[in-house]
């Protein structure tokens, strides 16, 4: 992330900052989504604006381990990232739940 990243969750939440986005990220990955898995399924959209600028759309998946995936459990995210001394860093991120996703089942 960078240090002045957004970040947009699928319920509408925003959160501002990396610092804001990481906190997030532990609170939730510690408490309601403690044990879950997080895959992004599939081959992910690559276009490039500049050279070190570039948007991704893919698939996300998050869901209780050990269990099978359903449809609704599927939702497509858009992030935004840019090229900072030489390493690629999300900029952006919105989750997308309300578009179908691509896929309905995780690639094995």
């Amino acid at each position: 992330m960078t240090e002045d990243a957004d970040w947009i969750s699928g319920g509408g939440r925003i959160f501002q900052g990396r610092q804001a986005i990481e906190q997030m990220h532990r609170e939730l990955l510690t408490g309601p989504a403690k044990g879950s898995r997080h895959v992004h399924p599939g081959t992910p959209t690559i276009r490039f604006l500049r050279s070190d600028v570039a948007i991704v759309d893919g698939d996300s998946y998050v869901g209780a381990a050990g269990t099978q995936p359903t449809p609704a459990d599927f939702s497509r995210y858009t992030a935004i990232f840019v090229k900072q001394k030489g390493h690629w860093m999300v900029a952006a991120f919105r989750s997308l739940p309300q578009v179908k996703p691509s896929v309905t089942m995780l690639d094995r």
